[in-house]
């Protein structure tokens, strides 16, 4: 099938950037999740912010708010340097 990028203009963007490889992870449930918390954090409900962090770490998925970034952890190994 062909890469789910694009469409929807101005659609849904978390803002996050992916960084790193890995397979086997959903993207756009990624930014669905990553929408939804920012949204939550906009309304200060931080508890269940906390709760979609937490799933996306529970699916393999680390965030850093700070770099607006997010990368798949764990699982495949790094893929060595060069």
């Amino acid at each position: 099938g062909g890469g789910g990028f694009g469409g929807g203009g101005g659609g849904a963007d978390s803002g996050y950037r992916r960084i790193g490889g890995g397979g086997g992870i959903d993207e756009n449930e990624v930014h669905r999740l990553l929408i939804q918390r920012e949204d939550l954090r906009k309304s200060r409900q931080f508890e269940q912010a906390d709760g979609v962090r937490k799933t996306l770490n529970d699916m393999g998925v680390r965030v850093d708010d700070r770099e607006k970034t997010w990368e798949r952890r764990g699982g495949g190994g790094g893929g060595g340097g060069g």
